[in-house]
């Protein structure tokens, strides 16, 4: 994949934030999105390679290795 592409499509699915939001209702919605992502990355880890050790780096980098998981699998697994 061409670097500038992922670089994109990292911008592009970060965390945003609207201005409109106030401080409380922009942790609050920070926080529920890196946790969602955190239980994604360590489900597709896990059945994927059926490891915790690798689940729980997985779970670590969050959206980063769902949006690694989404380009990098084959047409036929999953």
């Amino acid at each position: 994949m061409n670097p500038h592409t992922l670089v994109l499509l990292l911008f592009l699915f970060s965390p945003t934030v609207a201005f409109c939001f106030t401080d409380n209702d922009v942790r609050e919605t920070v926080r529920y999105a890196l946790t969602f992502g955190n239980i994604i990355a360590v489900v597709i880890s896990w059945s994927r390679n059926k490891s915790v050790f690798w689940a729980l780096i997985h779970g670590i980098l969050s959206w980063i290795y769902v949006f690694y998981f989404l380009l990098s699998r084959k047409p036929d697994e999953y």
